[in-house]
């Protein structure tokens, strides 16, 4: 089976400063896959490469067979890869509804219909009373929501989740992360970026650790943590040199 995105010794610069280093990581169809490390290990930067918005300066990235190149994010969205992206991003002065009709572009490049805002809403029932609300009044929980159903409308085939949990009670990350095992039941492969490892490795069942632009470890969520293989993921000092040698992570 062909891989449907596979990331290969990949490089990524900030001018002459290196983000990532030497990264590979690879997604077969149907996976839901972690890529976890603390704030600052060159995630979002990855991320950003997988999706088109930055070029690698080494090292090539596939999606379902074909090299991903700088500034091809629109047909990477056409072919069915989409982000969540981190903050959101919605637009706050457009109702809920309308910002779910804009994942349609990413579809067919039209329109969604309501067959496709219904399954959203089968999916996320609270943001069906809130669907003529505007975005921006809506809680921290309830814009996740609507962010992950803009993506939902689009049908994806390879779903990117930059930092879902980010400033959600625990209560909602769980609600979200059920909502996304689901999905990935269903059979939608699901690649989540985070820095909550304790949750996100309770969800996937394969994960990638990150540690100042590399890839340090890399193994099923249980292996990860029976083993005591993760990384010092928090116990970087103070100009961000991780802790080479493994250390054990409490029990999840």
């Amino acid at each position: 089976m062909t891989p449907i995105l596979r990331v290969s010794d990949v490089t990524v610069r900030y001018g002459k400063v290196p983000a990532v280093t030497g990264a590979t990581l690879t997604l077969e169809p149907g996976s839901l896959v972690a890529l976890v490390g603390p704030n600052g290990a060159g995630k979002s930067t990855l991320t950003k490469t997988v999706m088109g918005r930055l070029g690698a300066a080494a090292g090539v990235v596939e999606y379902d067979g074909q090299t991903v190149r700088r500034g091809t994010t629109r047909s990477l969205m056409k072919r069915g890869l989409v982000l969540v992206p981190e903050g959101r991003h919605l637009i706050a002065d457009l109702s809920v509804e309308d910002n779910l009709r804009l994942g349609g572009i990413a579809k067919r490049w039209r329109g969604a219909d309501s067959r496709d805002l219904s399954e959203v809403y089968e999916i996320f029932p609270a943001l069906y009373g809130r669907r003529k609300v505007k975005a921006g009044m809506l809680s921290g929980g309830e814009q996740q929501m609507a962010a992950v159903g803009r993506a939902l409308v689009s049908h994806p085939r390879l779903l990117v989740l930059d930092e879902p949990s980010l400033g959600l009670a625990p209560v909602i990350v769980q609600q979200l992360f059920s909502v996304l095992a689901g999905l990935n039941r269903d059979g939608m492969t699901i690649l989540v970026v985070e820095q909550n490892v304790r949750d996100t490795l309770s969800l996937a069942t394969e994960a990638y650790v990150m540690i100042s632009g590399r890839i340090v470890a890399h193994g099923s969520s249980e292996e990860l943590v029976a083993e005591g293989r993760m990384e010092a993921l928090y116990l970087m000092n103070e100009k961000g040199k991780a802790a080479r040698e493994e250390v054990t992570l409490p029990r999840i």
